[in-house]
């Protein structure tokens, strides 16, 4: 080649100092563009020839009459209407368009046909020729297959297939890279008896240049001088060709110019060219510079960018689009005729034969290529059909792509892209993947979501919205990951809740069940999704889908208070709009329950506050201070809670209003003054920016210096500061809140306090009594009273009364006792027991003359004056029992029995008794319940005492073998016991035992408590054991409980799932495993059996201390010292299996250390079926009988707890029998 191999690129541009051309390299492909390109002078050729480089045709113009039976025939052709062969030789002689209905047409017309003697050989030739080069739509693949059977009719109907014929034919398997052999073919000559004319020889010197056989051709044109036949161009070209075929560049080239004087310099040139493309289009990148130096050769004068000539280089165009160079376009530039923009071939060339060439390759599947070589045709011959069936495989090609081949699939939209065929290669994947199947589906969503288009795309459309969700949700719930099923959440919420022209504010709005259902109605993965948005206006909308739907459901999910509070605690959580929500808010906040009323109210006034964007996102928030004040204008909000909405609105940062806003505000809330007078507070001003970072002493110093104009707006609105940050910092100095109280006499004085300040008063006024009551200080008490503004509450005014009446001071009690009637405030039980509990340091014995009096003031009934005396008596009962004197405790618990005719005390000294197995003390208790009740209620006392004692098997038997059923009383009393301890475990082993033995109500108001409680928790495997006991004793759920047991989301069983794939990875790959392990547990309750099987897989790994901490912080997480190995939700054998993997891939030592890890963060005990396998594995591994003694004792030396070691001690012995060895050892140990 002469010197260009790999690296000749670069030695023959450096010889010839060709600096006009830049090198450019690209991911497997270099390409040559022109940095000042110089074509070559147009000027007459020397010699002008009409034959094609490979194709023996001649090159000429299309006339008018060529064009009229052009236009004549291509409509019948295309649609396939032509009666008679005659009709196909004449568009085809007059070189009319050849497509695939053609070749079938003639195809079909051959075989129908009974005789063709009737036409001659040129005839017979030219209905050949359009298997050849004449048809450049159709694969020659496909025009081979057509040509055999055309070949096999006219070879058996046929006598008149001359030299004309023979030469057509080669033609054809020359055009379509037949297989040929020139001998063969001359033989054929021969034997038909023809002789070669020089078309033959042309078309025989043809195969040998492919073969790059210049020798033979050289022996064929020396024949052809010795026998007379004339050598043409034809010849001479492929004798060029052959030469640069073998490498021998240089010698082609010299042999085109000796023959520039009679033959067209052009053509011979670019036939070495295109064997040179020929020769390297294996090489990726390889042959364009050599073209380019072989067209640079051309002289001047040949008029290259005429169009007879330029038609050479445009075939060396497509060659080389064809070889894989798609940046052809770009190297060849200098030397073809090109439009006005320079971007695309002039319009009269051969545009229509580029757009055909560019059909055919797209046919055999070369996308790519077809596309470069379509994007070069003038735009005057913009084909349609080309346009629709490349996206119509592509769209086909789509549905097989997956995540290994999507990046050449995605280069090639790109490229369609650049070159203008596709508008948007982004918007062609996501409107083509929302209507079909794809593996890659996530990958390509993922991947224009990443690109910043994705909002774009949705806008513009719309109707791709509900198709994509639709399949992201599939690909949600089929997915055992919640890390991924977070992540696909966010997608679905980024492709539903992005705002789209073809969509209304309620069409948005009906996304909201969706998305919520999708979360299992529930929040823990909207929190986690909302952590894969990014888009401000998205995450948004999310999230008041969800507040949305949890509001909306309020009434029918009894942890829907907690589910919406955990919601907005979280940080993922940003801003809501607040607006879709007030409707459902009025009507949350003003539910008919006093229970969780403040709760209620601190989540309106949160939710209100995310309607104000945070401090660093530039949001407007013009409309934020108009929604508050229309949600707080509506009537049925009173004016307290109002002012406790704007209360803790005044206390978020991202709150505050303008003037402009204000006054805005105060005009819609003009018919409440008192409310128009709150929404001031939160025009948080500088000033009170200010007052609110500095202390409550400096702010009393700053108050005295205020002068007397100053406006008493101003003044009222330090000093509400002063009072609310009183209340927070200085709660515990009493004296402190006492001189504020003062001072707020001197404030009443010079004028009038604002309805908030009053408030704040009001409160500070409750809080220091209540603070003074229980230090004892009665004289900081009295003052209080004397300054009070008004009516206390009814539970302080009571214990200030109770206070004067045990000090003596009955009158002034009577006073007190006559305010609280005046007040017309109910006094509810639980006052009174929150009243008892604030006494409990106060003698008995007068608590119940304060029972007696408190009973005659406020006509109170016997049951509610006991629970006064109640709460003290039992505050004392508990120090007996804790300080370990049950005889005294006893002894009370008797003698308030005798006295009340009721039991008292004997849950919490049957549980101590249990406990601490004294068996007399348990039948004192028992006795005591049964004399002053029955047998019956004794039993269920101790059914209970042992529920909490976690004896549950033994309260189960009791219940059965009794046949005991609990009353409603009874069973509310346990629950309400076990609530107030918040025991959720007591709870779900009452309802396991009495299930069927009470009430449904009071089992429904049960399963409602604890199901809350579970729900809080996290204790999703105690959710599924309570729907497991439901479904199998087929209880009757309520409402609110059958629909949350019917959407409990499917997190507990897609952890499962997911912590066994991590456990299938760590057991290969442990560090691999092990990071998903803790990613898992960062947004995942994870089993106790999965975190024993994790910790014994990396203590097989040789990760000792790794291994303890995975145990440690489930043993942390679930209540460390506190929890019991009866707690534990797992099972002997997992325990068994872990020890045995860790025997398995360890020493026997290592083994009975991970056995002592796993007690030590209670997830077992010395149980006899875990020390039979330890001895076991112990002697197995040829450790000796000795040996696995000592390992035993030093095992069991600290359990103080006997253990039936039957299993254990038979292996031993059964050992020593085996051995021979003596077990005195073993008895004296």
């Amino acid at each position: 080649m002469l010197g260009i191999g790999r690296n000749g690129l670069k030695k023959i541009g450096s010889r010839r100092m060709f600096s006009t051309v830049v090198v450019k390299t690209v991911p497997h492909l270099f390409y040559f563009e022109a940095s000042s390109p110089t074509a070559p002078v147009s000027a007459p050729p020397a010699n002008e020839s009409k034959k094609g480089i490979s194709k023996n045709k001649s090159v000429q113009s299309t006339s008018i009459e060529q064009i009229r039976l052009q236009k004549k025939y291509e409509e019948d052709l295309q649609n396939n209407k032509t009666n008679t062969l005659h009709e196909v030789i004449e568009t085809i002689e007059w070189r009319g368009a050849v497509y695939s209905q053609t070749l079938e047409k003639i195809v079909g017309l051959l075989e129908n046909s009974n005789d063709l003697s009737d036409f001659s050989d040129r005839q017979l030739s030219v209905i050949l020729s359009a298997f050849g080069s004449k048809c450049e739509t159709v694969s020659k693949q496909i025009k081979l297959r057509y040509f055999e059977k055309a070949f096999e009719s006219l070879q058996a109907k046929s006598p008149n297939m001359g030299l004309l014929s023979h030469n057509a034919i080669l033609e054809v398997m020359l055009a379509n890279n037949s297989q040929t052999n020139a001998i063969e073919e001359l033989n054929k000559f021969e034997e038909i008896g023809l002789e070669p004319d020089s078309t033959s020889f042309a078309l025989i010197c043809e195969i040998y240049a492919k073969q790059g056989n210049s020798k033979a051709i050289t022996d064929i044109i020396q024949h052809m001088k010795e026998n007379g036949v004339a050598v043409e161009e034809d010849h001479i070209v492929q004798l060029v060709y052959s030469l640069a075929k073998g490498g021998n560049d240089g010698q082609a080239e010299r042999v085109a110019d000796s023959f520039a004087s009679k033959m067209n310099i052009v053509r011979l040139r670019c036939a070495a060219a295109q064997a040179i493309i020929q020769r390297e289009k294996y090489k990726p990148g390889h042959g364009g510079f050599e073209v380019s130096e072989i067209l640079r050769g051309i002289p001047a004068t040949a008029k290259l960018l005429k169009n007879e000539n330029n038609v050479f280089v445009i075939d060396l165009l497509i060659e080389l689009i064809e070889a894989g160079q798609l940046e052809a376009f770009k190297l060849l530039s200098p030397y073809l005729s090109l439009s006005e923009d320079g971007q695309h071939l002039g319009e009269h060339h051969k545009n229509s034969s580029v757009v055909a060439r560019a059909r055919c390759i797209m046919s055999e599947g070369k996308l790519n290529e077809a596309i470069a070589l379509y994007s070069v045709a003038n735009k005057a011959f913009a084909n349609e059909y080309f346009c629709r069936e490349l996206r119509q495989k592509m769209e086909e090609n789509l549905k097989n792509v997956n995540n290994d081949n999507f990046d050449p699939y995605l280069k090639t939209l790109v490229l369609a892209e650049n070159r203008g065929i596709i508008k948007c290669a982004n918007q062609f994947l996501l409107t083509t993947i929302s209507n079909i199947e794809t593996p890659a589906f996530l990958k390509i969503f993922s991947y224009i979501k990443n690109s910043g288009q994705l909002r774009e795309i949705l806008t513009h459309n719309g109707h791709v919205k509900r198709p994509l969700a639709r399949k992201l949700s599939h690909k949600m719930i089929s997915s055992y990951s919640s890390l991924e099923q977070a992540e696909i959440l966010g997608d679905i919420a980024s492709v539903c809740f992005t705002s789209s022209n073809e969509e209304t504010v309620q069409d948005i709005i009906s996304y909201y069940p969706i998305i919520f259902k999708l979360c299992g109605k529930d929040v823990k993965l909207a929190i986690n999704a909302l952590k894969s948005i990014s888009d401000y206006y998205v995450k948004r909308e999310f999230a008041t889908a969800i507040v949305h739907q949890i509001l909306k459901t309020f009434n029918e999910d009894h942890v829907a208070l907690d589910k919406i509070s955990s919601f907005l605690e979280s940080d993922n959580v940003e801003n809501l709009n607040a607006i879709r929500l007030q409707p459902l808010l009025t009507k949350f906040l003003l539910k008919n329950e006093n229970v969780d009323e403040k709760l209620r109210i601190q989540i309106v006034a949160r939710i209100l506050a995310y309607d104000f964007p945070k401090e660093n996102i530039r949001v407007s928030k013009r409309f934020c201070g108009r929604n508050v004040a229309r949600f707080l204008a509506n009537e049925m909000i009173s004016e307290e809670r109002a002012y406790r909405i704007v209360a803790i609105l005044e206390n978020e940062s991202r709150v505050s209003l303008t003037s402009e806003e204000i006054k805005e505000a105060k005009e819609i809330l003009n018919a409440n003054p008192k409310k128009a007078e709150l929404i001031e507070k939160l025009k948080k001003s500088q000033t009170m920016t200010r007052w609110r970072a500095s202390s409550v002493e400096e702010l009393l110093k700053e108050i005295e210096n205020f002068k007397q104009d100053t406006k008493l707006e101003v003044l009222n609105a330090l000093r509400n500061v002063i009072v609310e940050k009183a209340m927070a910092e200085r709660i515990d100095d009493c004296n402190f809140l006492v001189e504020i109280l003062e001072k707020s006499k001197e404030w009443k004085e010079h004028g009038k306090m604002s309805s908030q300040l009053a408030f704040s008063l009001r409160k500070l006024e409750n809080l220091t009594l209540l603070r003074a009551l229980s230090s004892n200080n009665d004289v900081l008490a009295d003052r209080i009273w004397v300054m009070r503004s008004g009516h206390l509450l009814a539970d302080v005014t009571l214990a200030y009364a109770s206070r004067l009446f045990l000090n003596g001071q009955i009158e002034r009690a009577d006073e007190v006792c006559e305010d609280l009637r005046l007040s017309s405030q109910p006094i509810r039980p639980n006052t009174l027991e929150k009243m008892g509990r604030r006494l409990k340091d106060v003698d008995s014995s007068k608590m119940g003359n304060l029972a007696d009096y408190l009973k005659k003031q406020f006509n109170l009934s016997a049951k509610n004056s006991r629970r006064i005396v109640a709460q003290v008596k039992l505050e004392i009962l508990n120090k007996m029992i804790q300080s370990g004197d049950l005889a005294s405790a006893l002894k009370m618990a008797v003698g308030e029995t005798k006295e009340s005719g009721r039991a008292f005390g004997q849950v919490p000294l049957m549980i101590a008794a249990i406990q601490q197995n004294d068996r007399k003390l348990l039948e004192d208790v028992h006795v005591m319940v049964r004399t002053a009740h029955n047998q019956e209620m004794a039993n269920i006392n101790l059914a209970y005492s042992l529920l909490v004692a976690d004896h549950v098997e033994q309260a189960k038997q009791l219940v059965e073998r009794q046949n005991l059923a609990a009353e409603d009383n009874v069973l509310q009393y346990f629950v309400t016991l076990s609530s107030a301890h918040h025991n959720a475990n007591v709870l779900k082993n009452l309802f396991l035992v009495f299930n069927g033995r009470a009430s449904t109500l009071q089992l429904n108001n049960l399963l409602e408590i604890l199901t809350r409680m579970m729900w809080k928790n996290g204790d999703l495997d105690g959710l599924r054991e309570i729907e497991a006991e439901i479904e199998q004793s087929s209880f009757p759920l309520q409402h609110k409980l059958r629909k949350f047991f019917e959407d409990l989301t499917t997190f507990s069983t897609l952890a499962k799932d997911e912590i066994r794939e991590i456990l299938r990875i760590s057991n290969t790959d442990f560090m691999h495993g092990f990071t998903r392990y803790k990613q898992l547990r960062e947004f995942n309750d994870t089993p106790d059996w999965g975190v024993v099987r994790m910790s014994s897989i990396a203590y097989s790994n040789g990760y000792r201390k790794t291994a303890e901490e995975i145990l440690k912080q489930q043993f942390e997480e679930v209540g460390g010292a506190q929890i019991q190995v009866r707690h534990k939700n797992i099972t002997e054998e997992q325990i068994s299996s872990a020890i045995e993997r860790v025997c398995r891939n360890s020493t026997i030592s290592e083994a009975f250390n991970f056995f002592e890890t796993l007690k030590k963060y209670k997830y077992c005990t010395n149980r006899d079926v875990y020390l039979n396998l330890l001895v076991k594995k112990s002697l197995e591994s040829a450790n000796s009988w000795n040996d696995t003694v000592k390992l035993l004792q030093s095992t069991i030396r600290d359990d103080k707890r006997g253990k039936n070691m039957k299993m254990c001690v038979l292996q031993l012995l059964k050992a020593a029998r085996e051995r021979e060895e003596t077990v005195e050892g073993m008895y004296s140990s």
